[in-house]
């Protein structure tokens, strides 16, 4: 200060207040100083919260003539617009994916504040349902995978009409990250893996029995075609195409009704064939009523010709090794009867008017007949046995080893002995005219009555040379009978005692 002259005191006393004046100045400045750092760390702060928000820094795009503190203030109130909005887009997430789960429970997390630590726990509870969304999507995705191509190999029309509708609805879940896709995403029902699960083993149960029978119904218009004798030119070629099978099927329709035209007799002959087996082999009625209901659906069909073919050749097959067994069966049965048929007609009173040799063959038979069924028992056991023992196996018929059957219809037989002469112990017995009498008035004593009653017979006595002295009267348990091999009638007395005595023989004179 050129011109004036600083007082010396004043100097002294300025020169003494610097330090105070100094001091007052470094004190804000190193709070400034201070509070910028502070600022300036915030702010990267800030640029990290942008960054897990996935934000740019707000900081790059503001007006740089605002001072740190504005501009602190202006990002701090978006960070909090962008908190409360990345909460809100949690919050929307979890209700849209828990709305296509309904047996999930857990409830959104609620929160007061939104510091880091929230925001956390929203973003943990989010991750929680989306992690069991994105497990059954998984699951139901990998069935599908396993489905849809069994799906596309059978026709439309043959699949069960609930699960078209269950592969329709899940078309939207075509990879495992369909979650992203929530709006056309199905409800995850906790059950549909499981029918999924059933409607994959419905499918692979349906294309095995579709695969069946298109394969059958190939070889049936193969074989038609060879029956008909058609020609290379009129044949397709057939594929091994599940879609192809309704087209097969009309096919096969159409020549199977030219083939019954053709092939009627011819199935009408084996089956005559067979029933003639069936009654030689002895099969039961049951097996004839089973195999002719399984083929009665479809008779006239190559199918149904093999069947009857390979029956066929197992019956006769069986015939030749058992054809000595089944004949002797056929001859029993045969005998026996005939034995019922001859027990039958002795009750009848008009016996005594048949022919003479009639009669003949009638006592011959009479006599003969059960020592024969026994000698054709013999030899059928033993004709079983051998057979068993060759073949290593019993000898069945109708579900029964055959032998135990015999035996205990033989057990359980019971034979008329006032008919049969039953020779027990293989004696031939040579019976006298009187005993022969008696075993035929034993049967048939009424018949005297009926003849005496009919007038349409007259007798003429013939001297016996009785003693007619003898002190017996008849009584009303007197007998006749007629020889089998004359028109003579034998008049016998029954006494008391049971025994009978000769009294004459009259002459049967027939008008």
């Amino acid at each position: 200060m050129s011109g004036y002259a600083l007082d010396p005191a004043w100097s002294i006393a300025l020169e003494s207040l610097e330090p105070l004046v100094q001091q007052l100045y470094e004190e804000p400045y190193q709070q400034r100083q201070l509070i910028l750092k502070q600022l300036s760390e915030l702010q990267a702060k800030l640029d990290a919260l942008c960054g897990l928000l996935g934000q740019e820094s707000p900081f790059e795009c503001l007006d740089k003539s605002l001072s740190p503190l504005d501009q602190i203030a202006v990002v701090s109130k978006w960070i909090c617009s962008e908190r409360q909005s990345k909460v809100q887009v949690m919050k929307t997430r979890y209700f849209q994916i828990c709305s296509k789960l309904p047996d999930w429970t857990c409830a959104f997390p609620e929160i007061e504040m939104l510091r880091n630590s929230d925001l956390n726990i929203c973003a943990e509870a989010l991750s929680l349902i989306v992690n069991k969304a994105e497990m059954r999507l998984t699951a139901i995705h990998n069935i599908l995978h396993t489905i849809t191509p069994i799906a596309t190999k059978i026709p439309v029309l043959h699949i069960p009409i609930h699960i078209q509708h269950q592969l329709d609805e899940l078309s939207c879940i075509q990879t495992s990250s369909a979650l992203e896709n929530e709006p056309n995403l199905p409800i995850l029902f906790p059950e549909l893996e499981k029918n999924l699960e059933n409607a994959l083993h419905e499918l692979l149960d349906l294309k095995c029995m579709l695969d069946t029978k298109l394969s059958i119904l190939i070889t049936e218009i193969e074989t038609l075609w060879k029956d008909l004798e058609t020609s290379d030119d009129q044949r397709i070629s057939l594929e091994n195409d599940l879609h192809k099978i309704d087209k097969y099927e009309d096919l096969c329709e159409s020549l199977r009704k030219l083939w019954k035209q053709k092939m009627e007799k011819h199935v009408d002959e084996l089956l005559v064939i067979i029933k003639d087996l069936w009654l030689k082999c002895f099969v039961s009625e049951q097996h004839c009523t089973t195999f002719l209901n399984n083929i009665n659906q479809d008779l006239y069909s190559p199918s149904t010709i093999e069947i009857l073919r390979a029956e066929i050749a197992m019956l006769n097959q069986r015939y030749a090794v058992y054809q000595e067994i089944y004949e002797k069966i056929n001859d029993r049965n045969a005998l026996i009867n005939k034995m019922k048929e001859f027990e039958t007609s002795a009750s009848d009173p008009r016996r005594l008017f048949r022919p003479s040799f009639q009669l003949v063959e009638e006592e011959r038979f009479r006599k003969t007949c059960y020592p024969t069924l026994l000698r054709i028992e013999s030899k059928l056991r033993a004709s079983i046995v051998s057979a068993e023992h060759d073949h290593g196996e019993p000898f069945i018929l109708d579900n029964s080893r055959y032998l135990n059957v015999l035996e205990a219809e033989i057990a359980d037989r019971f034979v008329n002995e006032n008919i049969f002469v039953l020779d027990r112990l293989g004696h031939r017995k040579t019976p006298s005219a009187s005993s022969l009498l008696r075993q035929d008035q034993a049967t048939y004593h009424h018949y005297p009555a009926t003849l005496a009653r009919s007038g349409a017979i007259q007798t003429t006595l013939k001297s016996n040379k009785l003693d007619h002295s003898q002190s017996m009267t008849p009584t009303p348990h007197s007998t006749h009978g007629q020889c089998a091999n004359s028109n003579t009638v034998y008049t016998t007395m029954r006494h008391r005692s049971g025994s009978t005595t000769p009294l004459r023989k009259t002459q049967l004179i027939v008008r």
